[in-house]
């Protein structure tokens, strides 16, 4: 018994010491993983390298890996103590089939055990593995899944944790290092897709005509093309690897609209340098348009339209901005003078279009005036024959009553008075009635002016001023009709002065014509009275019809001469004869 103990101790040490070597082969293989990690950089090339680290120096009696992509279908396998052995294997997966290992190991994230490969249903291997068993695991990292590794081993081993354990972290190396390399993949495709991204950049932006520069995120001009030279002045070598954009367009250092993108500037802080003159871009998210004169370009500067727009990355942060130049001072200019020859036109046409509202006017007074004139003739000569017969009537009366009471004597005065005023009436509208040929002859102003002013001598409390050159030109008029005009001025002066006031009487020498003003200071004219001034039958008096000022424009007209007013309520009212002198017509 004691003999049979002893073979029994031999055995369970003999059996622990090959546990215990196995192990020290599978740790060894799991450093030897670990240092692929760092040195090897291709895949396929990584997984047939631990396929063979797993296998030497014979810690399992196989291994092998199939790598899948992210659908989940098979890219590539690699194996060791296998070989042809292998090859249905991978058959199979190209076709989608897969083995009961890899189902289970892609279904679960632990290792997957399988104590007897031999029994497994349709697999290639099965009769390969008689008398071992299989570990499987998926090969896993950050939750992305880049296929299955799968070993085979004696089956006293395939319960042992420690093997299991120790493979499972073999495999999250392995998971590692393809992780590593994909990493490195999409860092070589990002570099590649940026040089490419650069260098399609560079030859759009130096190809263009479009004057246009690009500015990293620390403000640093990177491409400054031919067109930008051209506009500036400025050679690319001078900008491009500095800070010195701003040159180009303002005396002193200031951001550019690239600037203030590249900063991400709020856009109430961009309007206080561009205020009025930027706006967001309608068809570019994030960028911005202006217009703005800069006077350092040029001989006398230029209008550029700029458009700056923000560059960023594929996380959606802002790397730079590129900032493009339009010179639009033969367009700002042509607008300018666009602008200019419509106003002139509008300005031509409301002229034209008073000028002929003013004849048309004219021609629909005149014509007035003509109806008028008729009834007028008409009517007058009908009252003369009455107004003649109660003028002798009271002559006769006067006569024959000489010793009459002083109140028969009053009530005659103002009978004869009203027979005159009567008359005067008559006799204008008689003036409408017919044409005013004018008898013009050289007179001097003075003496026109001093006959009103004595045949109609003004009221006591009136002060008449009268300033009037002793060698002023004479006038080329009708006299008897101009001394019409100012009588009826003269009247109408008298009238709207209530009260202490003065008539002003200034004549000045214009060259070709006498300007004669007539101020009163009277009430004034409203602006509504002022347009109806010189029509027939207006007046604001209790007395009159309102003919005065009508034929007092006539005759201006037919002496060719003209009469203008002005007034203002309150101070008073300036009327301005025109009177031509000789050879003016």
């Amino acid at each position: 018994l004691q003999n049979i103990q002893q073979a029994r101790d031999i055995t369970e040490r003999m059996r622990v010491k090959a546990r215990l070597d196995h192990l020290n082969l599978v740790l060894r293989t799991a450093r030897n993983i670990n240092r692929l990690i760092t040195k090897e950089k291709d895949r396929d090339k990584l997984i047939q390298s631990a396929c063979d680290n797993l296998t030497e120096p014979r810690g399992y009696h196989s291994a092998w890996i199939a790598l899948l992509d992210e659908t989940g279908g098979f890219e590539s396998a690699s194996e060791s103590g296998l070989g042809e052995d292998f090859l249905p294997v991978v058959e199979a997966l190209e076709h989608g089939e897969m083995q009961a290992c890899v189902s289970r190991a892609l279904s679960q994230s632990g290792v997957v055990i399988i104590e007897d490969a031999s029994t497994c249903a349709q697999c290639p291997l099965a009769d390969k593995c008689s008398g071992r068993g299989v570990i499987a695991v998926r090969l896993e990292h950050e939750g992305k899944i880049f296929g299955v590794s799968t070993v085979s081993l004696p089956a006293d081993l395939i319960m042992d944790e420690d093997e299991s354990e120790i493979f499972r972290i073999a495999a999250g190396d392995i998971a590692f290092a393809l992780h590593m390399i994909e990493l490195e993949e999409e860092h070589k495709r990002m570099e590649e897709a940026l040089w490419e991204s650069e260098k399609n950049l560079s030859q759009i932006v130096q190809g263009s005509s479009t004057p246009i520069f690009v500015i990293d995120k620390n403000h640093i001009v990177t491409y400054w093309n031919k067109a930008c030279e051209k506009l500036t002045g400025i050679s690319a070598s001078e900008v491009i690897g500095t800070k010195k954009q701003w040159q180009a367009f303002y005396a002193e250092e200031r951001p550019l609209m690239a600037d203030f993108l590249v900063d991400e500037i709020p856009e109430k802080n961009i309007s206080k340098y561009y205020i009025g003159k930027y706006k967001k871009s309608a068809l570019i998210e994030g960028a911005y348009e202006a217009e703005d004169f800069f006077l350092d370009l040029g001989e006398k500067g230029k209008w550029l339209f700029k458009t700056a727009t923000p560059l960023k990355n594929r996380q959606g942060k802002v790397i730079g901005a590129i900032e493009t130049l339009q010179d639009i001072t033969e367009r700002v200019r042509a607008e300018k003078a666009l602008w200019h020859y419509s106003k002139n036109l509008e300005d031509m046409v409301d002229e034209r279009t008073k000028k002929l509202q003013d004849a048309q006017e004219q021609l629909i007074r005149k014509e007035r005036l003509a109806v008028l004139g008729q009834l007028a003739g008409g009517v007058a000569h009908e009252l003369r024959n009455p107004l003649g017969v109660i003028s002798n009537a009271t002559y006769f009366l006067k006569n024959i009553l000489p010793e009459a009471d002083e109140t028969t004597k009053e009530y005659l005065e103002l009978i004869s008075d009203e027979v005159s005023s009567s008359e005067k009436i008559i006799s204008d509208l008689l003036g409408l009635s017919r044409a005013l040929p004018s008898e013009r002859e050289e007179t001097p102003i003075a003496e026109i002016v001093d006959r009103v002013l004595e045949k109609h001598p003004a009221p006591i409390d009136i002060e008449v001023i009268r300033e009037i050159p002793d060698d002023i030109s004479p006038i080329f008029v009708d006299p008897q009709q101009i001394e019409q005009v100012l009588f009826n001025l003269a009247q109408n002066a008298y009238q709207a002065i209530s009260g202490k006031g003065k008539l002003i009487i200034k004549a000045r020498d214009k060259g070709e014509t006498i300007h004669l003003k007539v101020t009163d200071t009277g009430a004034g004219i409203s602006k509504q009275n002022m347009q109806k001034l010189f029509s027939p039958l207006f007046t604001t008096k209790a007395r009159g019809i309102g003919l005065g000022l009508a034929i007092s424009k006539r005759l201006m007209e037919a002496n060719g001469g003209s009469i203008e007013v002005e007034s203002e309520v309150g101070i008073g009212t300036t009327f301005t004869v025109i009177l031509p002198c000789k050879g003016v017509s």
